[in-house]
């Protein structure tokens, strides 16, 4: 499968024989195998935050914003990574910055679901929405007071995060409290959590 091959040619760093077996598959495989497996790829680069090969298969064509079955794409991969730099390119170079998964998550709740303080600032200095919600109604708030984040839910709720916002008629202060997190819930509770 491309993705092992991709992986494998990029942590040897044999990046000419990678780029050729890039172009190889790009060129000679059908639309539906291309489809799949070139936005599998995508992915996984992201997650690795190979900016090279990233580079590389954008400029071979591939769309920033090519998605998996599931709907993720590159710029998900490398939020939930951590990959600043690979993150900062693809915006750069056009990428959704709000686009969703077939969950409706965006970059920015994989980003502070996955604890990626640097990946979350950067995105909201570019303009996510920080309200943002995904299919269940969670917001990146949500999910980083339930998770434990305290450095992320300080840095979305200075960016304006709803503190308000409920989902099945708990407040992110609540999740905090049902997972024991004690530094997320004192914080929150210097910021109003009710209307």
């Amino acid at each position: 499968m491309l993705v092992f091959q991709v992986l494998e040619y990029s942590s040897n760093g044999d990046w000419l024989s990678l780029k050729q077996r890039v172009l190889a598959v790009l060129d000679v495989h059908s639309a539906v195998y291309k489809q799949l497996h070139a936005a599998n790829t995508m992915y996984s680069v992201g997650t690795c935050g190979h900016v090279e090969l990233a580079a590389l298969l954008l400029d071979a064509g591939m769309p920033v914003d090519k998605a998996t079955a599931d709907g993720f794409t590159l710029l998900h991969g490398a939020a939930e990574a951590g990959q600043v730099e690979l993150v900062h390119i693809l915006l750069d170079r056009g990428a959704n910055i709000e686009v969703r998964t077939k969950l409706g998550s965006t970059p920015l709740l994989y980003a502070s679901t996955s604890n990626k303080l640097e990946v979350v600032k950067q995105l909201l200095r570019r303009g996510a929405d920080v309200n943002v919600r995904d299919h269940e109604g969670w917001t990146s708030l949500h999910w980083a007071a339930h998770k434990g984040h305290l450095p992320v839910v300080q840095s979305l709720v200075r960016a304006g995060a709803n503190t308000v916002a409920h989902v099945f008629g708990k407040f992110a202060i609540d999740m905090a409290k049902q997972s024991e997190h004690t530094a997320v819930v004192d914080f929150l509770s210097l910021h109003p959590h009710e209307p």
